[in-house]
């Protein structure tokens, strides 16, 4: 029997063999990889399209609270039901009192910021009616003593897939309790799109007394008046 050899010898198929498994492992090690990537990406929660924000004086201990009502789907977000179909309550600010917590050595840490977000994660048609209210238990008295009038709340409506500013309205409180619309808007298709039109900063439109505690509650209104 013939012994044939390669032309580089044994020692070139050995190396061939080597470099050919080692590129098999690299292809399935990139395969797992995008896998993986693609299995957490799965896992990721989608950005949101709009983002709404109300911020007042950092170190202040009064609780304004951001209401959102949606006339399409006849839903009020709030902080008693913090995410209603497409759209959330990311942080309900209450002053300073949310603002406190104890850190690893049982020390007491303030992080004053007061502001609070809301995300509306879909595009869905209807419109939206942004209020800020002057939430006010009845036992705060002595906060209500330090509050200088008017109470300025500023609130920022942002379009963030394409970015485009929506409105920004610095609202004026007068007094405790009250309630004042910073911006309404809709969201309409046009030509298979949908758009922000008929934004209206001068419109009041209190909500929150007619619906917190209630089940049910009649929103019919004219918006044309």
């Amino acid at each position: 029997m013939r012994n044939f050899k390669f032309a580089g010898g044994s020692g070139m198929g050995f190396r061939d063999l080597l470099f050919n498994l080692a590129l098999l492992f690299a292809v399935l090690f990139i395969v797992a990889f995008l896998l993986i990537s693609q299995e957490k990406k799965e896992d990721v929660e989608r950005p949101a399209q709009y983002l709404i924000t109300t911020t007042w004086d950092d170190y202040s201990s009064v609780d304004i609270d951001t209401h959102l009502w949606h006339d399409a789907t006849k839903t009020h977000l709030n902080y008693v039901v913090q995410n209603q179909n497409h759209t959330f309550l990311e942080r309900d600010d209450r002053g300073t009192a949310s603002d406190r917590y104890v850190g690893p050595d049982g020390t007491l840490h303030t992080t004053y910021l007061n502001q609070e977000v809301i995300t509306i994660r879909e595009k869905v048609p209807g419109r939206y009616v942004i209020n800020a209210h002057f939430y006010t238990p009845d036992n705060v008295q002595v906060i209500m003593n330090k509050v200088k009038w008017p109470f300025l709340v500023k609130v920022q409506i942002l379009q963030l897939n394409p970015y485009r500013k929506i409105a920004t309205e610095v609202l004026r409180f007068t007094e405790a309790k009250q309630e004042l619309t910073a911006a309404i808007f809709d969201i309409e298709i046009i030509d298979g799109y949908p758009q922000v039109t008929n934004i209206d900063t001068d419109i009041q439109f209190p909500f929150v007394y007619r619906n917190l505690g209630k089940k049910t509650i009649d929103y019919t209104r004219n918006w044309e008046n």
